[in-house]
């Protein structure tokens, strides 16, 4: 939501909204991030207590198998505004939204 709302005040200021938006913008953006990657690494981690180093090499080479490609495409897509880099945060929030509602989805048939 967070990215969604900035990309449109993006747009709104042609790719070049003011310095003091855009830095409060990415200190929102990445302390959710911070709290969410280590989260998802924590319940990721849970089922692997056994064999924990090789669980996290492998969440961890997964985690950048995954965001590789996606960062050389939001790079790639620069063209000297935000806007290839906020569309690329608010489209990866998406994914990651509908992933997880339709994985809950998923849940509550199984448990039913």
């Amino acid at each position: 939501l967070l990215s969604i709302l900035f990309y449109c005040v993006s747009v709104a200021s042609h790719g070049h909204p003011p310095l003091w938006l855009l830095t409060a913008y990415f200190i929102a953006a990445f302390a959710c991030v911070g709290i969410l990657f280590g989260n998802l690494n924590a319940l990721a981690m849970q089922p692997l207590g056994h064999i924990a180093g090789i669980g996290a090499s492998v969440i961890g080479s997964l985690s950048t198998l995954i965001s590789v490609p996606c960062g050389i495409f939001i790079a790639r897509s620069y063209n000297g505004t935000v806007l290839p880099l906020v569309g690329g945060f608010a489209v990866c929030a998406g994914l990651a939204l509908m992933l997880m509602l339709s994985i809950e989805r998923i849940a509550r048939v199984n448990v039913n």
